[in-house]
C-alpha cells in the first residue's frame, strides 16, 4: 500500500523499495544495550509522520544531478 502510494506520486518503484526498505532498517535498530529498538525509544512514534518525514528528506539526502524531485509535500 505505501509503495503504491509512493508510486502514485511519481516515484520510480525501486527506490520506493530500497527507501521502505531503509526506513524500517533504521527504525529497527536495536539499542547499544539490546533491549529495545531505535523507534521504542523515541517519545512518540507514528509510522505514517514518520515516514512523511523520510521521504520529505529525500532530496536533501539523495541530492540528484538535474532538479528537485518531490514526492510527499
Amino acid at each position: 500500500e505505501v509503495i503504491s502510494g509512493l508510486m502514485g506520486k511519481g516515484m520510480p518503484e525501486d527506490i520506493a523499495r530500497r527507501e521502505i526498505k531503509a526506513f524500517v532498517s533504521y527504525w529497527t535498530e536495536p539499542t547499544k544495550s539490546g533491549s529495545k529498538q531505535r523507534w521504542e525509544t523515541e517519545p512518540t512514534f507514528e509510522i505514517s509522520r514518520r515516514l512523511a518525514t523520510w521521504f520529505r528528506n529525500y532530496d536533501k539526502f539523495n541530492k540528484p544531478n538535474k532538479g528537485k524531485i518531490a514526492f510527499i509535500s
